[in-house]
């Protein structure tokens, strides 16, 4: 069911309404964050003919979650064969550089400064004899910049990674990153990655976490197995609800539960008619989970 976090039923039989590939003009810009929301009101919103768009926040120490890349995917017109997706080719080089940002400054800045400079010579764009008009421009296809079998993320280092995601309104999206930044150099967690994305008005859930359209912040921590850092990163989730809520954003719910009941309620204020739905529906608890047993029973 959705919006049902699992609780509410199973999902027998799906129905998918798919559509066409489409050819895309990659285009990466950078700026300061504070600029990233007047841009995209800007240039971004209501622009129909931009077909993704992403942007990724910098972890270098000299930029820490200042200096923002914006990926943006012009629709363009095409005439010639989509290209078949293909298998990654740089799995080793990338785990590598991957690996190497987990040990600190040195290794975040040398992915960032790579990822900058030399990842656009390495992007799989069409060949120009394939697309005679746009003989400027890096041609990609949606579905290959949707594809990724994530396979450099492999390895047989004593850790693991984390994801969060957060939801910010437009307008105070540099107070919750200069919030994010301070809590992360304070507690010394290490912060590999921060996507940014664009999420709309949820009107259909039970447990809405767009109330109004928002920018989605995903961050990824990487964590080793030891007591030391778990706690470092449940103080750190506990510490970005705080700043999200001060923004008046939210939270994504099915990760760690290190958050309170207290901050449960707060960024979603429906969440008990929903375990009384769930009471009413289900008096048995024949669906279950972690995150029920800790907050709903």
């Amino acid at each position: 069911m959705l919006g049902g976090y699992g609780l509410f039923g199973v999902i027998l039989d799906v129905d998918l309404d798919i559509v066409d590939n489409e050819m895309y003009s990659r285009k990466t810009l950078y700026m300061n964050y504070t600029d990233f929301p007047e841009y995209y009101r800007a240039n971004i919103e209501n622009n129909k003919d931009i077909g993704l768009i992403f942007g990724r926040l910098s972890v270098s120490p000299d930029s820490f979650l200042r200096e923002t890349a914006v990926h943006a995917y012009l629709k363009t017109p095409f005439d010639g064969t989509m290209p078949a997706l293909k298998p990654a080719i740089h799995n080793t080089l990338d785990r590598l550089i991957i690996n190497f940002s987990k040990t600190g400054d040195i290794g975040r800045w040398m992915r960032w400064t790579l990822e900058k400079y030399a990842e656009p010579h390495l992007h799989d764009c069409v060949s120009r004899n394939q697309a005679m008009s746009q003989k400027e421009a890096c041609l990609v296809s949606r579905n290959e910049e949707m594809y990724d079998d994530m396979a450099y993320l492999k390895n047989r280092l004593p850790d693991t990674d984390i994801l969060q995601e957060y939801f910010i309104p437009y307008n105070h999206m540099p107070e919750f990153v200069d919030g994010v930044r301070d809590v992360v150099t304070r507690n010394h967690a290490n912060l590999l990655n921060v996507t940014i994305r664009t999420v709309h008005k949820d009107t259909v859930t039970a447990l809405p976490y767009a109330k109004e359209n928002m920018f989605a912040f995903v961050l990824y921590f990487n964590v080793k197995f030891s007591e030391r850092d778990n706690e470092t990163l449940r103080k750190t989730t506990s510490n970005l609800i705080d700043v999200a809520q001060r923004a008046g954003g939210t939270y994504y719910l099915p990760y760690q539960l290190f958050y309170s009941t207290e901050q449960l309620r707060k960024s979603y204020p429906e969440i008990d008619d929903f375990f009384a739905a769930k009471k009413k529906y289900d008096p048995s608890g024949l669906f279950s989970n972690k995150f029920y047993e800790k907050y709903g029973m």
